[in-house]
């Protein structure tokens, strides 16, 4: 089941029941994936374009403080994912994927300064990404 860890679960089917909600599938060859971002395969999982909340400008964000101390300015590793995690999640909503090669959803997250969120759209099989403040 992708990145799905086991860790606290006791068996597969349980594991599978946990992250099933991660995973739609769209017109027979069309999977998308969610989690701290969103991935898209419209060809049957055989490559997949992400779209990333790290692309999005800094000014639209409400930074995470509570970094280890090897992230950002205190230390060299990039941790703007960490930004997405616990009660910052990321929310996906209104995903909808129209031949051929468009593909669009709106998400939300309270580490974005917009309460609404942004809705995020492709025309090029989620080559390149257009994001929109609701």
């Amino acid at each position: 089941m992708g990145n799905g860890g086991a860790i606290g679960s006791k068996s597969a089917a349980e594991l599978v029941e946990r992250e099933r909600h991660k995973y739609l599938v769209m017109e027979d060859k069309t999977l998308i994936v969610t989690g701290v971002a969103l991935g898209i395969s419209f060809k049957s999982c055989f490559d997949f374009h992400w779209w990333k909340p790290t692309s999005l400008p800094r000014e639209l964000l409400i930074p995470n403080e509570d970094k280890m101390s090897y992230c950002g300015s205190k230390g060299t590793t990039d941790c703007r994912l960490y930004d997405f995690y616990g009660n910052r999640k990321l929310h996906f909503d209104n995903i909808q994927v129209k031949p051929p090669g468009k593909v669009s959803f709106t998400v939300r997250s309270k580490a974005f300064k917009n309460d609404e969120g942004v809705r995020v759209k492709s025309i090029d099989f989620g080559q390149t990404w257009k994001v929109e403040l609701l």
